[in-house]
């Protein structure tokens, strides 16, 4: 408590969007623009009452407020602070990051606060005239209260980490609503993450659904796995933003509880996805595919991130003639760890007895080869001082999507049903025909996946004892 009410960010933040007087009058405003509506609307209803919808309005305003409104002053508040330079006042203060880190969540979203408490008091006025079950009311209310939570803090984390981050993770939420049983279907982990969906959704409750469910359970656990983890890569940029802001064991820990909320959204399909709009009961081969490729893109956090802080430590220790510190964690054990969780998904997502030991063969190779091709690339252009995010893109559309586009093209041309070739070099291919309703069970792919890791193992090590001259940057001095 001590940490929220006398936390100099919080109350800087409270002070710049008015203070308590502004958020007094606004709250009221708002509270009589809502009675007037709900009175005016229930006197001039035809044949009933509308105090219930009304009811599951508020409850439906709640998640807007929280999640839109909140979520977006959270991250204007964080951007405008690193744009002007307070950022680095604020680091010179003995504020710790984690209290810092709370000041940005609770400052800026205490007038979103104020308008939530103002709904809930509304909201359980109505419902009770109505004859809502109050105990699902405020249930509904906490479980978008944790919901939200979570999202503050990956909007917090998405603004410290990248100039756009904010916009790009704001925009991904609004234009996946439209999509989004599809989305949930391709991404089980989603499911599991988004509470208020999950089930039957949070607005059945208020209908005399069932008011918790087991789906609800996982989400919250999730939330608080996914949330520390996002907490403390806030903090490490807070402090720092010359370092990673995951680095290896944090990375290794997200691409984790990736792997393992995936598994547990494809087992609990059912009780983790909404049932409107459901497009199937899942299917697990479509599942497996978008949970490996999005789980390959994510452990490229903590290998880049190893990567990274291994080279500029031995560029230091080069240019200071000494070693300065310990030495960082090697990028190989990286990705050697992070090759095991791929088959352990597999495996985990199904029963013992659907176990294809053939097809978690085959997601091992795929994961191994990739994640060490990345590793060795990546050291490759570190060392050298170069940025990779160019190279590693133009590398995804040549290994990941030219392949896939030249079976295509391919299959279009032929007057026959066309075998799977160039495809098979791609991650995204092989995984597709692993889990193929024709599987071509060749091993070509896997085999050249194989060879591209050698090559660039060898690339790297060929390199290694040339020690090109780089300059040092001042932040890694």
């Amino acid at each position: 408590m001590d940490a929220i009410f006398n936390n100099p960010i919080a109350w800087a933040h409270f002070r710049i969007r008015g203070g308590l007087k502004n958020h007094f009058w606004s709250t009221a405003g708002y509270m009589l623009l809502i009675v007037s509506v709900i009175g005016v609307t229930n006197r001039l209803a035809v044949g009933g009452t509308l105090l219930s919808g009304w009811t599951m309005a508020l409850l439906g305003l709640q998640l807007a407020i929280l999640g839109l409104y909140g979520s977006s002053v959270v991250g204007n508040a964080i951007r405008r602070d690193i744009t002007a330079g307070l950022l680095e006042s604020h680091r010179l203060m003995p504020v710790s990051s984690a209290s810092a880190i709370l000041g940005y969540l609770t400052g800026p979203t205490f007038q979103a606060i104020c308008l939530v408490v103002a709904n809930l008091l509304i909201g359980t006025v109505t419902g009770s005239i109505a004859r809502v079950p109050m105990d699902h009311w405020y249930t509904g209310n906490a479980i978008i209260f944790t919901f939200v939570i979570f999202l503050w803090v990956c909007f917090a984390f998405a603004s410290f980490v990248a100039k756009n981050a904010f916009t790009a993770l704001f925009g991904l939420i609004i234009g996946g609503m439209s999509s989004a049983p599809m989305l949930l279907a391709i991404l089980p982990a989603l499911a599991v993450l988004l509470t208020p969906l999950s089930g039957q959704t949070i607005f059945s409750m208020l209908g005399g659904g069932r008011m918790l469910s087991p789906g609800i359970g996982y989400g919250l656990a999730a939330q608080l796995v996914f949330g520390f983890i996002f907490y403390r890569g806030a903090m490490r940029r807070y402090r720092r933003d010359d370092i990673p802001a995951l680095g290896s064991v944090l990375g290794l820990a997200l691409l984790a509880a990736w792997f393992g909320t995936s598994a547990i959204g494809i087992r609990h399909y059912l009780e983790v996805s909404p049932g409107f709009g459901r497009m199937s009961n899942g299917d697990f081969g479509v599942q497996a595919i978008g949970s490996l490729i999005s789980g390959m893109l994510i452990g490229i956090v903590p290998i880049a991130g190893s990567a990274r802080v291994l080279s500029e430590w031995k560029r230091t220790n080069r240019a200071a003639g000494r070693a300065l510190g310990g030495r960082p964690a090697d990028p190989v054990l990286v990705a050697l760890i992070a090759s095991m969780m791929p088959p352990l998904m597999v495996m985990a997502a199904q029963p013992r007895k659907d176990w294809d030991l053939q097809d978690v063969a085959r997601v091992a190779i795929i994961g191994t080869t990739f994640f060490f091709t990345t590793s060795y690339l990546l050291r490759i252009f570190y060392r050298r001082g170069q940025k990779a995010a160019v190279f590693m893109a133009v590398w995804f559309i040549i290994t990941w999507l030219i392949p896939l586009g030249a079976d295509a093209l391919r299959h279009n041309l032929s007057d026959g049903d066309t075998r799977p070739f160039f495809s098979l070099i791609s991650p995204i291919g092989a995984l597709i025909d692993v889990w193929d309703a024709k599987p071509s069970n060749a091993v070509g792919g896997l085999v050249f996946q194989v060879l591209l890791a050698i090559t660039a193992s060898v690339m790297f090590y060929m390199g290694e004892g040339k020690r090109p001259a780089a300059k040092v940057s001042p932040a890694s001095a």
